[in-house]
């Protein structure tokens, strides 16, 4: 919904804080022209960056998809 990388990062250690120890995150993608816009598309490549990023600080089980 337009989060910055810097916001995911610190959300993800927040999580880990916390005990969540699975995650699933994803691309939200406006179902109709209705509804909140898509503020960009996040390509793959960040996503496994952000896996990288999950899976180092301690997640367990982690699936990260634009789709």
């Amino acid at each position: 919904m337009g989060e910055r990388e810097e916001e995911i990062m610190a959300v993800l250690e927040d999580l880990r804080r916390a005990g969540c120890s699975y995650l699933s995150i994803g691309q939200y993608l406006a179902p109709s022209k209705a509804h909140f816009p898509v503020m960009e598309y996040v390509p793959p490549e960040i996503f496994d960056q952000y896996r990288e990023y999950a899976l180092s600080l301690g997640f367990l089980m982690w699936k990260a998809a634009p789709t």
